[in-house]
């Protein structure tokens, strides 16, 4: 897997392949174990041989650092490092020296964001990037983002992967979010990385310390469909008779898996399809056999059928009541659809 990543950067092929790349870092807080059993179900997921795991590698690069933090683990701190500092806190200008493992990370980040950068693409390399911790006052697992009050568009983009986690993680609270740049917080990853780097889905994963309601209130709404409801049910043991509301090791390893679910499924709607995986200028297989090669061999069909994905249905009407990505059917306008361009739904 890492060899074929280094074959996509560093030949002159690297335009033809579109594998963006996604970082998890976690445990930069030590006391906060929870964020290790969430990483842990990351990694458990991605390497099993469920079908949308393959799907997952064939469109990503992962990039995992699970424990940002390990000196404080080891001495038993519950916030600080060796030094005595928060190394969330350290972010904006981090010693090579005294802050490595930030240093470090925050210098692969830069890399790989200009290194994959795809030509014609709005975003860069590194599409998104979430820190994993432990939240000692809210229940449920929530998210903080950005905001970028220039230009709505990019918000609706920061908004996207929320959503998509919040259908497939059925702890997952909306309402607990959060989409701001906090003063107080102006040195953390979070903001760091969305202000230097430039990337938009940059985000913070809190998980409570407690447990959740709604391991006993399953979630109902236009977007949750009554499968999903009996899948949560059957997966999580939720029901409205259920005691027992804590989050335990087992429920952290599910949640970790389907939050990595959920990107996917973000990634395959508007607008993060259209800002992650911009159309190339050039068809991608003539491009490919002009230069010669096995296409069927060096190239993952899914990134074959991504290219095909992008037949447009029509123009886009602009009215004022249509979202961001919604079209309609020239040949039938009294019915909207929503654009997807996913080759896998």
């Amino acid at each position: 897997m890492e060899k074929r990543n280094h074959e996509v950067f560093d030949n002159d092929r690297q335009e033809k392949f579109y594998k963006k790349t996604i970082f998890i870092t976690s445990r930069v807080h030590p006391g906060e174990s929870q964020a290790s059993f969430l990483v842990h179900g990351v990694i458990k997921y991605l390497l099993s041989d469920d079908p949308e795991a393959q799907e997952i590698r064939n469109k990503f690069v992962i990039k995992i650092i699970p424990m940002l933090n390990p000196d404080g683990v080891i001495h038993g701190n519950y916030r600080v490092g060796l030094l005595g500092v928060d190394l969330n806190r350290r972010w904006k200008k981090p010693s090579k020296y005294l802050h490595p493992s930030v240093y470090y990370t925050k210098s692969l980040m830069k890399y790989f964001n200009e290194k994959s950068r795809q030509p014609g693409c709005d975003s860069g390399g590194v599409v998104f990037c979430c820190d994993f911790h432990g939240h000692s006052r809210n229940m449920d697992l929530f998210m903080y983002g950005c905001l970028d009050k220039d230009l709505w568009s990019n918000n609706m983009i920061i908004r996207s992967t929320p959503v998509g986690v919040d259908r497939m993680v059925p702890m997952f609270n909306m309402k607990h979010c959060n989409f701001a740049m906090e003063k107080d917080k102006l040195n953390t990853a979070r903001i760091v990385i969305f202000k230097e780097i430039g990337i938009l889905s940059s985000f913070t994963l809190e998980s409570t310390f407690f447990g959740s309601e709604f391991f006993r209130k399953p979630k109902f709404g236009a977007l949750i469909t009554k499968d999903q409801v009996e899948y949560q049910s059957e997966r999580y043991g939720v029901s409205f008779t259920r005691k027992d509301i804590s989050i335990d090791m087992d429920s952290c390893l599910l949640m970790g898996a389907d939050f990595l679910r959920g990107i996917n499924f973000s990634s395959k709607k508007r607008p993060l399809l259209s800002y992650w995986f911009r159309k190339p200028p050039v068809n991608l297989v003539e491009l490919y056999n002009t230069k010669g090669g096995n296409l069927a061999d060096d190239l993952d069909p899914a990134l074959m059928e991504l290219e095909k994905a992008w037949k447009p249905i029509g123009s886009v009407k602009k009215d004022k009541k249509l979202g961001m990505g919604d079209r309609y059917d020239p040949n039938n306008p009294d019915v909207l659809n929503v654009v997807t361009h996913s080759p896998l739904e």
